[in-house]
């Protein structure tokens, strides 16, 4: 019913949702320009539309805006990628989609490498995708070599070589994404191929 008391709730809910929403994409397309070091309060609350005060509000410090930034990305990322990477034969079409959205989010994804909590929440994500990447590896590999391999496969298709081969090489996402594939596919048919050799 309108007027009601859950509905006011509710409401102010949804605006509040909404202002913070609107200051973090203002904070991230400063990001694209500048560094976290030179951005000012002011220069975000002018960006977002809001005053600096309300600004101030939702955000006391330069640290909690960063903090609510990689927070807000960090669940973005968590939709977009899922619980769980997928297995070596759709590496390709998941890395593809990943990084064209991570090349569409690059400041945030910055802040995913330079914040505390985003360094937590790779860390937690680089866990569960070696597990998963261990997982989809074919048993001809011995143990002794499996972990090396993961853990270059996991470097491949992290968020560090999206910008070394996007952003620092210039390749498009979709070119990256083959080029990482392809590199994983070789270290596994290589590993595979040696496996076999070796077997009595």
């Amino acid at each position: 019913m309108p007027g009601s008391p859950a509905s006011t709730v509710d409401l102010r809910t949804v605006h509040r949702d909404d202002t913070r929403r609107v200051i973090l994409e203002a904070f991230l397309e400063l990001l694209d320009d500048e560094s976290p070091l030179t951005i000012s309060m002011p220069e975000v609350a002018a960006r977002s539309g809001v005053s600096v005060r309300t600004l101030y509000r939702y955000f006391p410090n330069k640290d909690a805006l960063l903090e609510g930034a990689n927070e807000w990305f960090s669940t973005r990322a968590q939709q977009m990628i899922g619980n769980r990477m997928v297995g070596l034969d759709a590496l390709g079409v998941y890395l593809e989609n990943v990084w064209t959205a991570f090349s569409e989010n690059v400041a945030a994804v910055r802040v995913q490498h330079t914040s505390a909590g985003g360094r937590e929440f790779r860390a937690r994500r680089t866990e569960s995708t070696r597990q998963t990447i261990d997982a989809a590896l074919p048993d001809v590999i011995p143990a002794d070599r499996r972990s090396d391999l993961v853990d270059l496969i996991a470097a491949l298709a992290s968020s560090s070589m999206f910008f070394e081969l996007v952003e620092r090489f210039g390749h498009s996402p979709a070119g990256a994404a083959a080029l990482s594939t392809n590199l994983i596919h070789l270290l596994v048919d290589s590993e595979v191929d040696a496996a076999e050799r070796s077997a009595p």
